[in-house]
């Protein structure tokens, strides 16, 4: 609830300065205003041309003819936005150059126009959510907005291609001075692995491995096989040799037939017939025509080579080489021609041993070779498949970047060209009155606050009370109708000398007149049978406070209830109480403090209650008057002759009469003006009154500006012009029906 009031009373503060400073406010307000509407009436209409582009990834329909998609967008940082790259690469200097050069855009001063210039009025900004980007150009000519907008969209396409094509281009230059030396390298492995399979003829090495793992293996059965047979034949040799007796002829017959050519001849093509058909068996079927072909070579190489061993058996027979016992008799002879078949049988299977393990022997140091081999022509291979490998990617690709080069394509798309805003862009006369406003009223609440910081016046009861910590006997309200005789602008500049105004006589009625009354009636509620109040100081903290006026009217309001009460103008340097009366000012208070004269010549009967006695001449001492045991006699003595004495005296910050008169008196009453006193002012006037340890009845708070509240409901009493109350133009107190002091 206390924060609730808090809030109230700074609101209430606030108001009450806004009231107060209102015209500072306005005219800051209306000149802020003032300024941007001319500002925008001034100003050149502004048009803002737009063209809408769509970044992509690219998506090239050639790609099945082996063309690639270049330009892609790819963000390299984790923060970075293709888009935003994109945004700045039309802003970059080169494009905007050629944006100026080509259209020769000027400033105000006929040179080209500045890029920083045509930075400022240029716009790019991404369309949220979307990966379309806008363009757009400020100017005052419509048409150029247009031209520049779609121009820059133009360079900046072109600009994405070109950049675009120098990458593919870049990259097939690169790749047709690398693939001679690829394809030079593949060249030389090729001649390198010919060479190595001629120099070992190897025609398919994996095949060769297994097909001469079979082979030995045939081969080492057929040589068992040989071995055996031969050893059959030379069996069966043996037994015909020691049938026919011959042994040492046979041995020079075995001689014969080795050293005969023909049948060596014989001999060897049947070898070499053995051997292949050895071969041939181990790769082919046994019923395929070349074995049955190598098979009849064989057979008939044996028919030849037993005839051609009978030969020579003839010539040994002729020649007597023989024995005789193998020319005689058929069953001889049957033995010999079964002798001569052994001999040749054995003569064939000894061949055929011979190159069965030539063959073996042949076979097993081509397998010892095999593994080196193969390591070797693998290593060639290897280096070849990756040469390959090199060669093909290195064609296929420089196959799509021929094909990508010679194509128009970006990853920009035209949505939008360059189109005009309907309504020119700027000023915007409503927004800018909006922004006038809000300026102005910004500029006001500054004007306002700084008015009131440098005014030190006091404004408000709140803050005078707080200064002077003194009670308030009563607030007499602002006199509106003599500020405006007066021509004053404020309360604070109305001087009260100029039409001094003794309302409780001309208003009595009034409610200037009721706040007389009310602070006459608090100084009787202060006063006690022990300390009874009569003798009154009135003073203030500083001139035009008002307080001659206030002294005046106190008096009539003391008087018109019947008490008598002597006024007395005690301010000896600027003396007011003869002007608000219209009074001689001839003798007066100096004379009776200097020349001791007889009060009775100095002292002015203004009715039947009230007397004045004016200050007199302008004395060169004041304080010397003043301080002096004769004022204080002079006091007593009035004690006795008047209920009240009222002394009108100096402002405190301006001498201390009003401090060293107070001695004789029985209080005093500071008069204190808002708008008039300020916070050094009242903090010297409270310091005095502290330092002369006088008794300070209260203040009189003057010239305060009210709205609503209790006055407005007796308006209709105090506008009447109750005359009842007034008999000559002055009070009479029977008729007031209540004894007010």
């Amino acid at each position: 609830m206390q924060a609730l009031e808090d809030d109230r009373i700074d609101l209430g503060k606030y108001l009450t300065i806004l009231k107060r400073r209102w015209l500072g406010g306005a005219i800051a307000f209306g000149s802020i205003l003032s300024l941007v509407i001319a500002y925008t009436l001034l100003q050149k209409p502004v048009y803002q041309a737009e063209g809408i582009l769509l970044l992509k990834e690219s998506d090239n329909p050639l790609a099945a003819m082996g063309a690639t998609n270049v330009g892609n967008l790819v963000a390299l940082g984790g923060k970075s936005s293709p888009i935003d790259t994109e945004a700045q690469i039309i802003r970059s200097i080169p494009l905007v150059k050629e944006v100026i050069t080509t259209l020769q855009l000027k400033d105000s001063q006929g040179q080209l126009l500045r890029p920083e210039a045509f930075l400022d009025s240029l716009g790019i900004n991404n369309i949220r959510g979307t990966d379309l980007l806008q363009v757009s150009y400020r100017s005052t000519d419509p048409k150029q907005a247009v031209a520049i907008v779609d121009l820059l969209i133009k360079v900046y396409k072109r600009n994405n291609i070109l950049t675009n094509r120098l990458e593919t281009t870049n990259s097939r230059e690169f790749i047709e001075r690398k693939l001679p030396d690829v394809t030079e390298q593949l060249r030389a492995l090729d001649r390198q692995i010919r060479s190595f399979k001629e120099t070992y003829g190897i025609v398919d090495l994996p095949t060769e491995q297994v097909e001469s793992v079979k082979l030995k293996s045939l081969i080492t059965r057929d040589l068992a096989q040989a071995q055996g047979s031969l050893a059959t034949a030379q069996a069966r040799a043996s037994g015909l040799s020691q049938q026919v007796g011959m042994s040492i002829n046979l041995a020079r017959f075995s001689n014969a037939v080795s050293q005969s050519k023909g049948v060596q001849s014989v001999l060897d093509q049947y070898q070499q017939v053995e051997a292949e058909l050895a071969v041939a068996r181990t790769e082919l079927q046994s019923d395929h025509p070349k074995i049955k072909t190598l098979e009849e070579q064989l057979t008939e190489l044996n028919a030849i080579l037993r005839e051609r061993v009978r030969e020579v058996a003839q010539a040994s027979r002729k020649g007597g080489s023989l024995p005789s016992n193998l020319q005689t008799g058929a069953t001889e002879q049957q033995l010999v021609d079964s002798f001569i078949n052994a001999e040749v049988e054995r003569l064939a299977l000894s061949s055929q041993v011979a190159s069965l393990t030539r063959t073996q022997q042949t076979y097993q140091q081509r397998m010892n070779t095999l593994p080196k081999l193969e390591q070797w022509l693998g290593e060639l291979e290897r280096r070849r498949v990756v040469a390959q490998t090199v060669y093909e990617g290195l064609l296929k690709t420089l196959q799509s970047l021929q094909i990508s080069e010679q194509q128009n394509a970006g990853n920009v798309r035209l949505i939008q060209s360059a189109t005009l805003s309907d309504e020119p862009v700027s000023p915007k006369l409503l927004l800018n009155l909006i922004l006038g406003t809000v300026l102005g009223s910004l500029g006001a609440i500054i004007v306002i606050f700084i008015l009131e910081s440098k005014d030190k016046t006091l404004k408000s009861l709140e803050e005078i009370q707080q200064y002077f910590d003194y009670v308030i006997l009563t607030t007499i309200p602002f006199d509106k109708a003599a500020a405006i005789a007066n021509k004053a602008f404020k309360p604070a500049q109305q001087l009260e000398r100029a039409t001094p105004q003794l309302y409780l006589r001309n208003q009595p009625n009034s409610q200037l007149s009721e706040a007389y009354r009310t602070l006459q009636a608090n100084l009787k509620f202060l006063s006690s049978p022990d300390h009874p109040i009569r003798t009154i100081v009135v003073t203030s903290s500083r001139p035009q406070e008002g307080k001659s006026t206030v002294s005046a009217n106190l008096a009539l309001a003391i008087a018109e209830l019947g008490h008598k009460v002597l006024l007395i103008d005690a301010d000896l340097r600027l003396p007011l109480q003869h002007q608000i009366w219209e009074l001689p000012n001839a003798t007066g208070l100096t004379h009776l403090l200097a020349d001791n004269l007889n009060p009775s010549k100095c002292i002015h009967q203004e009715s039947d209650n009230l007397d004045i006695l004016t200050a007199g001449p302008r004395a060169p001492n004041p304080l010397l008057l003043l301080d002096s045991q004769h004022i204080a006699s002079l006091i007593d003595k009035f004690r006795t002759i008047y209920d009240y004495v009222l002394i009108d005296t100096p402002p405190i910050t301006v001498a201390v009469d009003a401090l060293v008169v107070s001695k004789v008196a029985d209080g005093i009453v500071v008069v204190v003006r808002p708008d008039v006193t300020d916070s050094n002012t009242a903090n010297a006037a409270r310091e005095a009154l502290v330092k002369s340890n006088q008794r300070v009845l209260g203040l009189a708070v003057n010239g305060v500006t009210r709205s609503g509240g209790s006055y407005h409901y007796y308006d209709g009493y105090y506008s009447s012009g109750n005359d009842d109350t007034m008999a000559n133009g002055k009070a009479v107190p029977e008729k007031l029906g209540m004894e007010r002091l």
